[in-house]
């Protein structure tokens, strides 16, 4: 399965991510790679919480204006 993360970048240079499929799996990084990786383990998470299996998944980063976000 292939979750999308919207994600944008703050003024003070902090990726922000949330999966567009999972509500609350959200989470920030320093760095691209540092937000995906936190991604990973807060949708496993979710999908722990929810009883759904934690196999194999890939993520579609697309990036947002901070207006987009906020939408």
């Amino acid at each position: 399965m292939q979750y999308t993360v919207n994600y944008f970048i703050t003024a003070d240079g902090w990726y922000l991510g949330r999966c567009r499929e999972l509500r609350g799996a959200l989470t920030q990084g320093r760095t691209f790679d540092e937000l995906m990786v936190n991604m990973k383990e807060a949708i496993s998470l979710s999908l722990e919480c929810k009883g759904e299996s934690c196999a194999d998944f890939d993520l579609n980063p697309v990036h947002q204006s901070e207006e987009e976000w906020s939408r």
